[in-house]
């Protein structure tokens, strides 16, 4: 049977809907608090809506001439939003990471030392450095019930950028090899997530 159901939410919290990395079903918007309790202007286009302005709009929606793929939800900024927020911990911690530029943690056998591996250019980074920094940064956000494995995070880090991790060892410690972040958030599937970044047309 046809589904015709359509649906508005309307709300204050910062996450309103699971948004995936390919979503197209939601248009998220931002509403802006301008006219928060200004009686008078919701007064005066609720009269203007009463006195013709609805058979206008109605015109205006039947003529309206459509040329973008109805099936394919405009993107927004605030959907970026949304979708950030829906990532899988271990997603949005090497977005984080990448946005940052480095991968930071605390140490666990150095007590209260900071790791502070700068990620520029293609990088190496020991294993043992970046699981440690994934399972701090999932830790301070209490989330350890997510934790992955040495080996899944990497099949699922691989799989989320789109990328095959080279493993590299200099005798003694073994390191993962990992891409110049530019280029990563170049990449289509990437790119929206850091507007800022990239070049104005």
């Amino acid at each position: 049977a046809d589904n015709l159901f359509r649906f508005i939410f309307m709300g204050n919290e910062s996450w309103m809907v699971p948004a995936s990395l390919d979503e197209r079903r939601f248009l998220v918007l931002d509403i802006p608090s301008v006219h928060r309790k200004d009686y008078k202007y919701f007064g005066e286009l609720q009269k203007a809506w009463n006195n013709g302005e609805r058979e206008g709009f109605l015109y205006f929606l039947l003529h309206r001439k459509i040329s973008n793929n109805l099936r394919e939800a405009p993107w927004t900024d605030a959907l970026r939003d949304q979708i950030l927020q829906t990532l899988d911990p271990h997603q949005e911690w090497i977005v984080d990471c990448l946005d940052d530029g480095r991968f930071v943690c605390k140490s666990k056998d150095r007590e209260s030392v900071l790791i502070d591996h700068p990620w520029q250019g293609e990088t190496k980074i020991p294993i043992g450095i970046f699981y440690e920094c994934y399972l701090d940064y999932i830790s301070v956000r209490q989330k350890q019930k997510y934790a992955l494995s040495k080996r899944t995070l990497k099949r699922e880090i691989e799989r989320f950028l789109g990328i095959e991790i080279r493993t590299w060892t200099d005798g003694q410690t073994r390191h993962y090899i990992l891409p110049d972040p530019i280029s990563l958030k170049s990449m289509e599937h990437l790119a929206r997530f850091f507007p800022e970044d990239q070049a104005p047309f």
